[in-house]
């Protein structure tokens, strides 16, 4: 088989970090439409998650804490650096998120800047995120 490189990353490189893009992209776009049901597509079962929210360890304790508040949010993760390691992967990124009506609270805004650490890993199905710990940089709530 011929391996066709582009400066030092092969093609299976390339796809590797165009999945590991989708996904990172996809997991904000999975908590701002609050598809709870759609874990399994972007985490392990064995998943950790380590937020200014709390700490999760397993899907569905996972699940539980980023559906804890029901608002309305926006999150953006930007800048991704991937580490590729075989069959794992590092992420870091920058995050930022809004969310709007918090608990309940009607006319509430929280804006939020941070990063994003991922733990990756290579499953049947593709990459799946085994852990991920948000930091938070920055913190401004409105009413």
């Amino acid at each position: 088989m011929t391996t066709t490189t582009f400066g030092d990353a092969t093609l299976e490189q390339l796809r590797d970090r165009a999945a590991i893009t989708d996904l990172v992209t996809g997991l904000a776009y999975w908590l701002d439409e609050q598809r709870w049901d759609d874990a399994a597509d972007f985490f392990t079962s064995d998943a950790t998650v380590d937020t200014p929210g709390g700490t999760a360890e397993g899907l569905a304790a996972c699940v539980a804490q980023a559906s804890r508040h029901a608002a309305r949010s926006h999150h953006l993760i930007t800048n991704l650096s991937i580490e590729l390691d075989g069959d794992a992967a590092s992420v870091e990124a920058g995050a930022f998120s809004a969310v709007a009506d918090r608990d309940g609270e009607e006319g509430t805004l929280e804006l939020t800047g941070g990063t994003y650490r991922f733990g990756l890993r290579r499953t049947a199905d593709g990459w799946r995120i085994a852990s991920l710990i948000a930091r938070m940089i920055w913190h401004d709530s409105r009413r």
